[in-house]
């Protein structure tokens, strides 16, 4: 083989591999564009669920708010008598503090006897 047909031939396979290698690097620089398209999309999709449901909420809670308001705007009694029988209730179901004892003494043991009864 000649030196003209010897640098023909490396030309001809730097050329054949430059090619190939350009190749690749459009596929990758494809599917690179294209995860980050995706990503893209998956991230704005859910940046609008996430607005919605917090909007959704933020109406909810509005108007559970406006609902309780109302409601012990028109029977605040019930609403007292409610908090009492709330508190009753915990008060029953805790145990008694050692301070809660010392402070109430015998009065608080005349009081629990007679709420027991």
């Amino acid at each position: 083989m000649t030196k003209t047909a010897v640098r023909d031939t490396e030309t001809a396979t730097t050329s054949h591999s430059q090619g190939r290698l350009s190749s690749a690097k459009d596929r990758v620089r494809d599917t690179a564009s294209s995860a980050r398209d995706r990503a893209s999309s998956a991230y704005e999709s859910a940046r609008q669920r996430t607005s919605n449901l917090y909007g959704s909420a933020k109406d909810r809670a509005s108007s559970a708010t406006r609902k309780s308001s109302d409601a012990l705007s028109s029977n605040p009694i019930a609403a007292v008598v409610g908090g009492v029988a709330i508190g009753a209730i915990l008060a029953a179901v805790l145990p008694k503090s050692r301070r809660e004892v010392q402070a109430l003494g015998a009065a608080g043991a005349k009081l629990h006897d007679k709420a027991r009864e």
